[in-house]
């Protein structure tokens, strides 16, 4: 097929930093950038740390989760919007760019970002990503579909293939068709890559990883990091 101008971002939630290492040489073949969210810098340990300057340094993009990876409706409601930006926002973009990581994009907690929070990220990020993908496969992906930069961007799709409520390869496919078709950019949400399938949850394999790079070279699709996707 035809290079399409299409791109897909995937993005992937959390602190799976060794599992994220193990899949740099199948990311590599593809020459895929993809984006590395990570709460909670302040616990990992030096190996840790040190795996996510090993992914930064191959290309890939290392943004910001908040600190503590709290639900941000729930904590502004308990404490305030100030609190919030100041402990969730403020503190853990001090220690990214301390260790090294400069925390241009932000990755909403939960895909949980009511108006005071969003408003907060679009004066600290370059790009916020917030809502995660549609559960139903019956709605018009198009919305998600970005031909122009914007500071705030939804998920399209799921990259959890072992989540019960993974939709299914055909839906991927489908947002793959539509992104390719539209020429613009759309976004993958996910958490986990493990080597082999283990109990239904927040994770997909590396054999599922290499098939929906597949299919996205099948579809004259390009990749870019989360930041790539704001102005």
């Amino acid at each position: 097929m035809a290079q399409s101008s299409g791109r897909i971002c995937l993005t992937f939630d959390d602190m799976f930093v060794d599992h994220w290492v193990a899949a740099l040489p199948l990311l590599q073949d593809f020459e895929a950038s993809v984006t590395f969210c990570v709460c909670k810098l302040h616990t990992l340990d030096a190996d840790a740390i040190a795996g996510l300057h090993q992914l930064q340094d191959a290309g890939h993009e290392i943004a910001f989760h908040t600190r503590n990876h709290h639900n941000a409706a729930t904590f502004i409601e308990q404490h305030g919007i100030d609190a919030w930006a100041a402990q969730e926002l403020d503190h853990g973009i001090a220690e990214h760019r301390a260790a090294g990581f400069p925390a241009t994009s932000f990755a909403a907690a939960f895909h949980v970002l009511p108006p005071p929070a969003a408003k907060a990220v679009k004066h600290r990020f370059r790009v916020g990503r917030s809502s995660g993908p549609w559960g139903r496969t019956d709605v018009d992906i198009t919305r998600r579909i970005y031909k122009t930069p914007r500071d705030i961007v939804h998920c399209a799709g799921w990259l959890d293939t072992c989540h019960p409520k993974f939709p299914g390869w055909r839906h991927i496919n489908h947002i793959l068709q539509q992104t390719a078709a539209a020429g613009g950019v759309s976004v993958f949400a996910g958490h986990d890559i493990v080597a082999q399938s283990h109990p239904p949850g927040f994770h997909m394999t590396l054999d599922d990883l290499g098939h929906l790079l597949d299919l996205a070279r099948a579809h004259g699709l390009g990749f870019c990091t989360l930041s790539d996707t704001g102005p």
